[in-house]
């Protein structure tokens, strides 16, 4: 035998112990992982430290109405003026009905105003609402209900909103 057949042989057979030894290794790391996995550790039970809440439950006739700011005794002075009313076109005798657009209601009233500045600039009559903790923006009133309807179709198409069309009696 030639020295380099030696040495190749020498080479396989220290490669193929270097093999068996990892594959042993690796077999009994395995079932010794195995061992480990099959003990049951139980976990304690879960006691929560929420305390129900107890609740008396008040009947209808039980029940008081509050006044906390005294709104009873405070006199009534305030001149109530509908604002909308004022700005709007005296319907004729013979239109029975006239129709608004709202274009959004926000509570914020930044974003109310925004969206009322985005209108003007493009020609629409919008107007801001003010209804309890709403700022409603609206376009109209119209007597002509297709006017309306083309104006929200326009708005729609451009502002990507769905407009409401809604009744309107002053």
């Amino acid at each position: 035998m030639t020295d380099i057949i030696k040495q190749r042989l020498i080479g396989a057979l220290l490669l193929l112990i270097v093999i068996v030894a990892v594959a042993s290794f690796l077999i009994t790391k395995a079932s010794y992982d195995n061992e480990e996995q099959s003990e049951v550790v139980e976990e304690p039970e879960f006691i929560s430290s929420i305390e129900p809440l107890i609740v008396d439950i008040i009947e209808s006739e039980q029940e008081i109405l509050v006044d906390p700011h005294q709104l009873e005794k405070q006199e009534n002075n305030v001149e109530v003026t509908d604002k909308v009313t004022d700005a709007l076109p005296t319907p004729d005798s013979n239109l029975a009905q006239l129709w608004i657009i709202q274009l959004g209601s926000f509570g914020v009233k930044e974003n109310a105003q925004l969206l009322n500045e985005k209108l003007r600039k493009l020609g629409f009559d919008s107007k801001i609402e003010h209804q309890g903790t709403n700022y409603r923006v609206r376009i109209g009133p119209e007597a002509d209900k297709q006017l309306i309807d083309n104006i929200a179709v326009k708005i729609s198409k451009q502002f990507k909103i769905k407009p409401q069309i809604l009744s309107f009696k002053p």
